[in-house]
């Protein structure tokens, strides 16, 4: 069983004091308690603090993730 994450965002202003990591660590115990294997996240290919934050929890790149705008949202 793998588990996903839907959103792990922390406000800038709270950012550099450990909360991220605390909440990452919560949601890798949860995980394991549930008896999933492996969890899988993505991040958009721009947030590079994210990834640096992810590759320092263990996690590494495995995939791409491909997608295409068909046409423009109505407004």
């Amino acid at each position: 069983m793998a588990a996903g994450k839907t959103r792990l965002i922390v406000d800038e202003k709270y950012r550099g004091h450990g909360l991220g990591a605390r909440l990452l660590n919560e949601i890798m115990a949860h995980a394991e308690r549930q008896g999933c294997a492996r969890i899988e996240l993505d991040s958009a290919f721009h947030r590079k603090s994210a990834h640096r934050f992810y590759e320092q929890h263990g996690f590494e790149n495995r995939a791409y993730l491909f997608s295409k705008n068909l046409r423009k949202a109505k407004s």
